[in-house]
């Protein structure tokens, strides 16, 4: 086989070949498009030893491809797959036609060159591709998942978008308890934190919604959501069922951000909400600057919601209760005391929030007296 006809995007069926490991075979990279691929050492033989499974935006034989070393691995496609195979009279094009992708590449390179104790293939990242989806800022996290039986069951989804059927978790809502309530409206639960599981994102073609949203989604959207999200398939791997991670988690939020113009009406109310739970998230990790990156965003979303949107009384109510928890939150004591004015003050609302509302205004008053006696205190005697 030329090298001319190895570099390009092949298909490949279950259990095909893709490459072998040995001195005889191509010095290629491998980009997995789609699918799932075994990275087999002594394939074939008696002591043949599957190492790890490619996915989505996963990369091997960075070795190979720059520094002609022989593949050491043999990789099988467990499912059908679309993989994208360079070499070296491929590589000019791939770096000129994916160049955000390329650079990634070079960057595991390094780590991995700088690390002798990661092997060919292996992530230094937790098998993830740095990716322009996520704000500058962001960084790498582990959320406190918890994948316990007795609260979470494993169902198989189908993509209304691209037909495609993974694994998914759900959480038994029946078997959720109630810990507190925290001031911004945020319901805390013991053992679990549903929020982590709430967004659904089809491993395929990266729709994402919420779950009661995901299967609902209009197909005559597919090729609109394909156009927002499309370019992040090469970047990143999304993970399914009990594989889930905490780099899906927040993939997820950010795609269906991206996802929600195309799926909601009056969708700035979902924007806002999703916002305002990756700002809980950012909470969660304690990266109090993307919290405030978070928070900011939120409140450019309700505010437009409360200004531009037709929505009723219940809904302004919730609106303006969360806008003046946001300027709250930026230490902005003076709007946010107006909004939750306004919240309190909606006689269509719930009596609820109206008492909340009236309890964060008694909040911002002890706040500022605490300012107030902090700055007399700091003054200097004359």
């Amino acid at each position: 086989m030329s090298s001319a006809s190895l570099s390009g995007l092949k298909a490949y069926i279950a259990g095909a070949v893709i490459l072998k490991e040995g001195p005889a075979s191509p010095k290629i990279m491998a980009v997995v498009l789609q699918g799932s691929v075994g990275v087999f050492r002594y394939y074939g033989m008696k002591n043949q030893k599957q190492e790890r499974v490619l996915t989505q935006g996963n990369i091997y034989g960075e070795f190979s491809l720059f520094l002609g070393r022989a593949p050491e691995h043999t990789l099988v496609a467990l499912t059908d797959s679309a993989v994208m195979l360079v070499d070296r009279d491929g590589l000019q094009d791939f770096f000129a036609k994916q160049p955000a992708l390329a650079v990634n590449v070079v960057e595991e390179l390094c780590k991995k060159l700088t690390n002798p104790a990661l092997g060919e293939g292996e992530d230094s990242s937790e098998g993830q591709i740095k990716s322009s989806l996520f704000p500058e800022g962001h960084g790498s996290y582990t959320l406190p998942l918890t994948n316990t039986a007795s609260l979470i069951f494993p169902t198989k989804t189908t993509c209304p978008n691209c037909g495609f059927v993974f694994d998914t978790l759900t959480v038994f809502e029946s078997r959720l308890k109630r810990d507190r309530t925290d001031p911004d409206q945020r319901i805390r639960y013991k053992e679990i934190e549903p929020m982590y599981y709430e967004i659904i994102t089809c491993p395929n073609c990266f729709l994402s919604a919420s779950s009661g949203k995901f299967d609902e989604t209009d197909k005559s959207a597919a090729e609109q959501i394909m156009q927002a999200v499309g370019q992040y398939i090469l970047e990143i791997s999304i993970q399914t069922g009990v594989d889930r991670d905490s780099f899906t988690v927040f993939a997820g939020y950010y795609l269906a951000i991206l996802c929600a113009p195309y799926i909601y009406d009056n969708h700035q109310l979902i924007t806002a909400s999703l916002w305002l739970k990756l700002s809980r998230m950012y909470q969660d990790v304690e990266d109090s600057q993307m919290f405030l990156y978070s928070t900011q965003k939120a409140l450019e979303e309700y505010v437009y919601c409360y200004e531009r949107l037709r929505i009723n009384d219940k809904q302004s109510q919730q609106v303006c209760f969360m806008i003046g928890e946001m300027y709250m939150r930026l230490d902005d004591y003076n709007k946010a005391r107006q909004y939750f004015f306004m919240a309190k003050t909606n006689k269509a609302g719930s009596p609820v929030l109206q008492r909340q509302a009236d309890l964060r205004i008694d909040d911002i008053r002890d706040a500022l007296h605490t300012q107030k006696e902090a700055a007399k205190t700091s003054e200097p005697t004359k």
